[in-house]
């Protein structure tokens, strides 16, 4: 068989995505043969520039997608393709992330079943049908890395322990940093 496309969407704020980012190790180890495309908020694809464990970074300018519909086609064009399985790793899943997800035209598309119960549960639970695979909680709150470890225990990943921080900070990073403490 041939190499897959696996293409994670992980578009809300910084903090959110610096708990996610050690998760992808597991994902890279689940899929190390095939090509993994990360889309994250243009504001904070810098932070993911020199990840190991992914192929490309995508950034997508979240705050300029308030027409959905339109903005879209714009960008899922512009994505490699075809995109084999295509992961929602959001908790909180977004309209704009389900269309995402959606646009990607995957046989396999992975979401969380957000049970919050906020102004958006009922929009989310509509855009369910857009997942063939729902990762299901007893419970709205945990924390953030426990909601990971059941993304990656959904993908098939073996956790045995919690993954460690990691940062990738590209030789640029590194100058401007020590620039600033001099």
């Amino acid at each position: 068989m041939g190499r897959k496309h696996i293409m994670i969407f992980r578009l809300d704020a910084i903090g959110d995505l610096i708990l996610f980012a050690p998760g992808l190790s597991g994902i890279r180890s689940a899929f190390s043969r095939d090509e993994v495309t990360l889309v994250v908020d243009a504001a904070v694809q810098g932070l993911m520039e020199e990840c190991p464990y992914v192929d490309r970074v995508i950034g997508l300018d979240v705050r300029r997608c308030d027409s959905i519909a339109g903005t879209l086609q714009s960008e899922c064009n512009a994505w490699p393709s075809p995109v084999d399985i295509a992961i929602n790793a959001m908790y909180t899943r977004t309209a704009l992330s389900d269309q995402l997800v959606a646009r990607t035209h995957a046989p396999v598309k992975v979401g969380y079943e957000c049970v919050d119960a906020d102004p958006d549960r009922d929009r989310r639970r509509s855009d369910q049908v857009l997942y063939t695979h729902l990762i299901r909680t007893n419970q709205e709150w945990m924390f953030e890395i426990d909601r990971h470890a059941e993304l990656l225990k959904a993908l098939g990943v073996q956790i045995d322990a919690q993954v460690p921080s990691a940062y990738w900070l590209s030789q640029k990073n590194r100058d401007e940093a020590a620039a600033e403490l001099d």
